[in-house]
């Protein structure tokens, strides 16, 4: 942790935010994309294999529930959803970051776990009329081809 935290500082001092998101330079694409993975590989390498607070933290039922609804809080957080929340709700970051988790969260349980269920209980499905015939075309062709090399 102590690694990623250097890094984001050393990214913001690299980089300042004055100069906006494209005015990215060559030492902080390196430290980016080079020096902050190695320090993630190592973070990930000890929550697998050392029993740590960090671990058993992320291994709560709130965090498995934040875990499986982050795609909808990827989906939600720069959207409609965000622009109302801060334009008619309120405009306190913090505040709107929780209610954005409670979106995703209501938005995977009554949405994305319903479907996700519903399509996974289908049936596999026959293949379609055009697809069938030419795989009946192409056994055809393929039998006369392997007569002739006996």
């Amino acid at each position: 942790m102590l690694w990623i935290s250097a890094c984001i500082l050393l990214l913001a001092w690299v980089n300042p935010a004055a100069g906006g998101l494209d005015s990215f330079n060559l030492p902080g694409i390196v430290i980016n994309n080079f020096v902050l993975p190695g320090g993630v590989v190592f973070l990930l390498y000890g929550l697998m294999h050392e029993q740590t607070w960090l671990r058993r933290l992320l291994e709560t039922r709130l965090f498995m529930l934040l875990g499986k609804s982050s795609y909808a809080f990827y989906l939600t957080h720069m959207g409609i959803f965000s622009v109302f929340l801060h334009t008619y709700v309120t405009q306190n970051i913090a505040l709107n970051f929780l209610l954005l988790n409670g979106l995703s969260i209501l938005l995977y349980r009554f949405v994305e776990d319903p479907l996700h269920k519903l399509i996974s209980a289908r049936p596999n499905p026959q293949p379609s009329l055009p697809v069938a015939a030419a795989v009946a075309l192409r056994s055809k062709d393929k039998a006369p081809a392997q007569a002739e090399a006996l």
